[in-house]
């Protein structure tokens, strides 16, 4: 009985050590942080051991450039801070990283927030209500107006 503790204790040690990490993001940090900030419809998902592969629609890019890659990639495992719970046919306010191939990549730690005070899910579009991004000289300021909640954030344009 011993043996089966100290077993289940190094397991349950070893499974936290393992699983994704990271503070909740606020809405400010998740925008100015993102190389690309979009609104997306998902029209398809694959995925195998190691990424989900999903293939979207990019209906109104807000940061990142005028054309967006229509894959977006992330770990297949939640634990690996993998985002799993984007649907097909749902729209999305998403925001990611694009490295020097040009690939698009989303993971739970960077996912836009309901709020500052509601972590958890990607932001689905039906629930933004008003969404504006402007320059102003180089500061960049973003309204987003989501149901209950508003937030204005400035980034320094990195």
């Amino acid at each position: 009985m011993k043996f089966f503790f100290f077993v289940t204790t190094i397991a349950s040690y070893l499974g936290i050590s393992l699983a994704c990490s990271c503070l909740p993001p606020t809405q400010q940090t998740t925008w100015c942080s993102a190389d690309w900030v979009s609104k997306v419809t998902v029209k398809s998902r694959t995925g195998n051991n190691m990424a989900i592969h999903y293939t979207v629609t990019q209906d109104e890019i807000f940061k990142g450039g005028n054309n967006l890659p229509n894959d977006v990639f992330s770990a297949s495992s939640s634990a690996a801070c993998g985002e799993t719970m984007l649907q097909v046919g749902k729209s999305y306010l998403l925001a990611g990283f694009q490295d020097d191939h040009h690939t698009l990549t989303i993971n739970s730690c960077t996912i836009m927030p309901l709020s500052d005070n509601h972590f958890g899910g990607p932001l689905e579009w039906t629930l933004v209500l008003f969404l504006k991004a402007v320059f102003v000289q180089d500061i960049h300021v973003i309204v987003l107006l989501v149901v209950y909640w508003d937030t204005t954030m400035i980034c320094l344009n990195k």
